[in-house]
This record gives structure tokens, C-alpha cells and sequence, in this order.
């Protein structure tokens, strides 16, 4: 949530149609849903619970983005986003 894989080469599509290495895919910043990241933190920080945040991600009808099967938020996915170290910078490979 907050970041789009797309393929770095603009010749991605006759790449896959072949044999050989996939291309390659880089990340970018995804702004609508980084700025719910950055409110989720905040909201975080002030110290409100996380099933509070979940509560009101819902409220707000916040998207979870293309793969969610259930709407609404649930306080683990929350949990896991304060969690992730790739929201502060470290990516391990």
C-alpha cells in the first residue's frame, strides 16, 4: 500500500512474449495512497490505537488498494503498516 511496481523498459510487453529473463520492474511512490500512509503514522504518533485507525480508515471509505477482497479496515493491516520497515526507508533485498 503507498507503492506501484511498472516495468522500466517501455518494451516490457515483447519481453514477456519470449523466452528469457522477465523484465525488469522498478517501485514508485503511489501519492494518492502515500498520503494515507503518512495520516495513518501520524494519527499513530498522537497515540490513538490502532483499532481506532482501522475504525476510522473505514469510515473515511479509504481504498485498501486493487487486491482487497473485504472492505473496510481491519486492525491487523493497520498493524502491519506501522510495522513495515520499507515505510521508513529500509528495504531489505
Amino acid at each position: 500500500f503507498g507503492y506501484d511496481s511498472y516495468y522500466v523498459d517501455p518494451d516490457w510487453a515483447a519481453q514477456l512474449a519470449r523466452r528469457g529473463p522477465k523484465p525488469k520492474k522498478a517501485l514508485r511512490i503511489c501519492e494518492e495512497e502515500a498520503n494515507w500512509v503518512r495520516q495513518v503514522f501520524a494519527w499513530f504518533i498522537a497515540g490513538l490505537s490502532i483499532g481506532w485507525i482501522a475504525r476510522e480508515l473505514t469510515k473515511l471509505k479509504v481504498d485498501k488498494g486493487r487486491r482487497a477482497s473485504q472492505p473496510g479496515w481491519h486492525h491487523e493491516q493497520v498493524r502491519r503498516m506501522v510495522a513495515n520497515a520499507k515505510y521508513i526507508g529500509q528495504w531489505v533485498w
